[in-house]
């Protein structure tokens, strides 16, 4: 984002809306979680996406969690969400039978005190297939595990999706 020359509140508000941020405001989580309890997952087509968000905020509701695990479930809410708004701008975008790759990967969390797999590859896949595509192929590809801070939670597994558009 430096290299963008963006002024600092440029860079803030610039990092706030990247999909995957872990920035949110307590208003914004709040406001999530109850979308979470009304079961009102309209923007996002993923069968696998929404149990495991349920399923996060439940669990850590239930255990004694910190700050960042308290934001888990609501980044997870806006991060598929985000997923699929892409999936569908890409969509209007491309022709039919157009070829379109993503570079994902799948990651760890705790929820409450279980370890759990955010399957996003599985997430997108399931989100592409909604919006018309028909995945092709699936890569793996291997994953760099430098000694990183926060390597127990960082991206486990990644893949390479091939779509191809139906229509």
């Amino acid at each position: 984002l430096l290299v963008l020359g963006l002024h600092r509140k440029q860079r803030n508000e610039t990092e706030y809306a990247l999909t995957g941020s872990r920035e949110i405001s307590t208003r914004e989580r709040l406001q999530v979680e109850q979308l979470i309890d009304e079961n009102d997952f309209a923007g996002i087509p993923s069968k696998s996406a929404r149990l495991l968000t349920r399923k996060v905020l439940r669990l850590n509701r239930q255990g004694n969690v910190g700050f960042r695990r308290q934001n888990q479930a609501a980044l997870l809410y806006r991060y598929f969400s985000d997923i699929a708004r892409v999936c569908s701008n890409v969509d209007r975008a491309a022709r039919s039978g157009a070829s379109l790759f993503f570079v994902i990967g799948d990651s760890r969390t705790t929820a409450g005190e279980t370890e759990m797999a955010i399957k996003s590859g599985t997430a997108l896949r399931e989100i592409g297939e909604s919006v018309g595509w028909r995945v092709e192929r699936v890569f793996p590809i291997t994953v760099t595990k430098e000694a990183r801070l926060h390597l127990r939670n960082s991206i486990s597994d990644n893949e390479i999706i091939w779509f191809r558009k139906t229509s």
